[in-house]
């Protein structure tokens, strides 16, 4: 029997120290381009993830395109470095604005959030298991995803992609960039 263990420290990054459950997913998202650290040698973990990077960091890891004209929402500048990548999402219809037309890029994304633009990306990408309330029982805060959010949270935790923690989803709380990484390995491996 031959036992692979994933690495526990970051060849890339100092300040994985505490997230070696994230590690591996910040490794192979790293070396695949989908993520970068916030610096040359560090990555960040705890740091909340933005909605606009975290459309950035979907573009690279479903590949929809940056590339072309879009129609961008209003409060997303034409020169930031994700503007290509929201306007992309936003035509093949995985990010919507509010009702006033904006994305709040800048804004922390919420874990159910951030679970609803997955799931979009998955389904879009091929065949995705539908989940309903149901799957989401086993966690005490399930009434507190919202109802926009239950289907692909559902879908996301049938697949494993969500696992929760303490016996909670949190659904309402911002996602961080470990957990950002943890998801985007999950749901492409």
């Amino acid at each position: 029997t031959i036992q692979i263990s994933p690495p526990i420290s970051s060849a890339r990054f100092s300040d994985m120290g505490g997230y070696s459950w994230a590690v591996p997913a910040v490794e192979f998202l790293s070396s695949s381009n989908i993520i970068s650290g916030t610096s040359g040698s560090t990555y960040s973990p705890a740091n909340q993830m933005r909605r606009g990077d975290f459309v950035l960091m979907l573009s690279r890891a479903f590949s929809f395109g940056t590339y072309g004209y879009y129609e961008n929402f209003r409060d997303v500048s034409p020169d930031s470095y994700y503007a290509s990548a929201v306007a992309a999402a936003r035509s093949s219809g995985i990010v919507t604005g509010d009702a006033y037309g904006n994305f709040r890029p800048d804004q922390a994304i919420s874990r159910q959030e951030a679970g609803v633009l997955l799931y979009r990306c998955m389904r879009s990408t091929g065949n995705m298991p539908s989940g309903n309330y149901s799957d989401l029982n086993r966690f005490y805060d399930a009434g507190s995803v919202a109802d926009y959010a239950i289907e692909a949270m559902a879908s996301l935790t049938r697949l494993g992609v969500f696992q929760g923690s303490g016996g909670n989803l949190n659904p309402n709380s911002p996602l961080t960039r470990a957990e950002m990484a943890s998801l985007f390995y999950k749901a492409i491996t």
